[in-house]
């Protein structure tokens, strides 16, 4: 409001969902409790941001995806493994 611009939200990750799989490849600092600080902490700073849906709950830094039911998510590398 302060700039009277319209802003889309940024889609991320759903943690919600992701945990429901239980096929999250965790590495190194790259946790669903990491994922879901930062989702907290863009929301927080203002950034308006929407949850991938449940179908396709991954964020891969350009779109919702969803990975066949035999592979994992790499948090890491934001890809089905």
């Amino acid at each position: 409001m302060k700039v009277m611009e319209c802003k889309k939200g940024k889609s991320v990750s759903n943690v919600n969902a992701l945990k429901q799989t239980g096929k999250v490849l965790e590495l190194g600092t790259y946790t669903l409790a990491s994922l879901e600080a930062g989702s907290k902490a863009t929301i927080t700073s203002g950034i308006p941001t929407v949850d991938c849906p449940a179908d396709k709950p991954l964020y891969n830094g350009t779109a919702c995806i969803a990975c066949d039911l035999s592979k994992y998510y790499n948090l890491q590398e934001l890809n089905c493994y």
